[in-house]
């Protein structure tokens, strides 16, 4: 969806109006954790005024797509925010619960002033009255990965904004080679693992916490998913001596 370059020309500009609009004024910039942490480093390194940096943990979304619109506070500020200009620097403003939340909450802690940047907004998901004051880009209505970005913890260190597709948000495996093993997780709810030996695959143990009742269709069931996951992922069948694809 963005690439590299797309990104940092955001970040320019942000960093350049932030600079223009906080001259002569005690900037605090607040990160919200995870997401926020890549766009942080690069836009407070782009401010061209002294700035203070703290940093806020809060959980919404666990392991789905969609908010949950349930805000938890995981880690509160370590500074004090009287003095300060605070500026919320936020990876995606999505629903708007979370720095509905956030913002409400700080203003009862008397800042100078309390204003919001998001790298990315996405309006059509909004549920809270809020809005951003620096706007990096308008992104559509799709689950996005990269630079900070993640989905259940993956795709966070990607350079550029990709746009995960609906098949591997709702697929039952998930690759990853690891310690010459191709594991593939949550088939069945159970893990398989694909002993890599070589450039080569083989079966051993799959679905061996199966008693013996299920153990012959659950195997079976796993091997449909297996090769389709497969088939999706290297874009080719899959077979038990298959070379692994380069890619």
């Amino acid at each position: 969806l963005l690439s590299e370059d797309d990104i940092k020309g955001i970040v320019d500009r942000l960093a350049a109006q932030i600079t223009k609009d906080y001259e002569n004024k005690q900037l605090l910039m607040v990160g919200i954790l995870k997401g926020s942490m890549v766009f942080m480093a690069d836009l407070m390194r782009k401010v061209k005024i002294n700035t203070k940096i703290d940093f806020m943990s809060v959980s919404s979304y666990g392991s789905g797509t969609t908010s949950s619109g349930e805000v938890r506070i995981i880690m509160d500020l370590k500074s004090p925010v009287e003095t300060y200009d605070v500026l919320l620097v936020e990876d995606i403003l999505d629903s708007g619960a979370t720095l509905h939340y956030l913002k409400q909450l700080l203003l009862q802690r008397n800042p100078k002033s309390i204003r919001i940047a998001t790298l990315f907004d996405k309006p059509e998901r909004r549920k809270a009255d809020i809005r951003a004051d620096y706007i990096g880009a308008v992104v559509p209505d799709e689950f996005i990965v990269g630079y900070g970005l993640d989905y259940a913890g993956k795709y966070r260190n990607l350079p550029y904004i990709g746009i995960l597709k609906p098949y591997e948000i709702n697929m039952e495996g998930f690759f990853q080679i690891t310690e010459n093993r191709l594991v593939i997780d949550g088939v069945n709810g159970e893990h398989i693992f694909l002993h890599v030996s070589d450039t080569h695959i083989c079966v051993s143990d799959a679905l061996s916490t199966a008693d013996e009742t299920d153990k012959a269709a659950k195997q079976e069931k796993a091997w449909d998913d297996v090769k389709r996951d497969f088939a999706h992922h290297f874009g080719e069948p899959f077979n038990p001596e298959h070379d692994i694809p380069s890619t």
